[in-house]
């Protein structure tokens, strides 16, 4: 037998098959499912990533969502929810979780259209005419207390949130408009202790940044309140009320410190300056208008203007009737 016979007749080595994605997508997403029935939310998460990493379908993105939802990660769940609904836009329970998601986020309007979509693919779906009507409450409460502390109305503000369901408070939206209230209230630190727990549950959110900033320095502490605002502007860089309170307490800073040097320098007149000019951005910060008020009277008094330094005096009372230098 020649050579190249014996090399025919060789047998051929078995070459490894690949294996097929959607088999072992599906393998995968059933471990998920399984995870996911002993509440295992974690390890659901895990799988059902694999699965969308093999071959992505929208019941896996759907399916993740889910166990998102149940971990309280809301934005995530929202994310695949809406990963599901491109790749398939006639997914009803997609779109449920979905609005699920941002009623937790408080994005009521959100939540509201997200129900309606599931309600136009599947007119009786009760789940969804449930929570629209819940959610469409929700919206015109959120709209009406919003409205109410626009107009410093915080009492009123505080009465209209005693109505929302103790399963709904805790929504970030309510959360941040009962912070709202309680600035608006001067309990300072309340307030900052409600931005911290919004901040735990997301620590992206620039409004909670913001208004514990706003706490912080009306109780004096503008340098942590500016490291706040600082905070929020990375998150949210166009921010309008984080970019107007870190320029203001900066100028804040500024303009006391130079009136304080100006001070002990014995250059009163400076010293008013400087203060006048800090009263200006502080307006809002009954705390540090106060100081400010009692450091001008302080220079006042010095160039014997003694009627001037009174009403100063009387203004720091005003500003914050607790700030006791105002009554010394």
């Amino acid at each position: 037998m020649s050579g190249k016979e014996q090399s025919d007749s060789q047998p051929e080595e078995a070459t490894a098959q690949p294996a097929d994605p959607v088999a072992t997508a599906l393998a995968l997403k059933t471990q998920g499912n399984a995870e996911y029935k002993k509440k295992n939310f974690r390890q659901a998460v895990k799988y059902y990533t694999l699965a969308i990493d093999t071959h992505p379908t929208p019941a896996y993105y759907s399916n993740r969502s889910a166990a998102y939802l149940q971990m309280n990660l809301y934005h995530k769940g929202v994310d695949d929810a809406k990963q599901a609904i491109s790749l398939d836009s006639s997914f009803a329970k997609a779109f449920l979780r979905m609005g699920n998601g941002y009623y937790h986020l408080g994005q009521f309007t959100e939540a509201r259209l997200a129900y309606e979509s599931v309600l136009s693919l599947d007119p009786k779906n009760k789940v969804a005419k449930k929570e629209a009507r819940i959610v469409k409450k929700l919206e015109t409460t959120s709209a009406l207390v919003t409205a109410l502390v626009d107009k410093k109305e915080f009492t009123r503000a505080a009465a209209v949130m005693k109505t929302v369901d103790e399963g709904c408070v805790h929504a970030e939206i309510f959360e941040l408009l009962a912070t709202k209230i309680l600035l608006g209230q001067n309990k300072f630190s309340e307030a900052s202790r409600a931005a911290g727990r919004i901040l735990q549950g997301n620590d992206k959110c620039a409004d909670a940044y913001v208004l514990r900033g706003q706490a912080m320095c009306s109780m004096g502490n503008i340098e942590q309140g500016v490291k706040l605002f600082q905070a929020a502007l990375r998150y949210d860089p166009d921010h309008k009320e984080a970019k107007i309170a870190f320029k203001s307490n900066r100028k804040i800073t500024k303009m006391k410190e130079a009136g304080n040097k100006a001070f002990k320098a014995g250059n009163i007149d400076e010293a008013v300056a400087k203060y006048t000019e800090a009263i200006k951005f502080a307006d809002y910060n009954t705390y540090v208008c106060a100081m400010l008020y009692c450091n001008r009277a302080a220079c006042l008094m010095k160039q014997k203007k003694y009627k001037e330094a009174k009403a100063d005096c009387s203004s720091a009372i005003e500003k914050n009737p607790d700030y006791p230098k105002a009554y010394m």
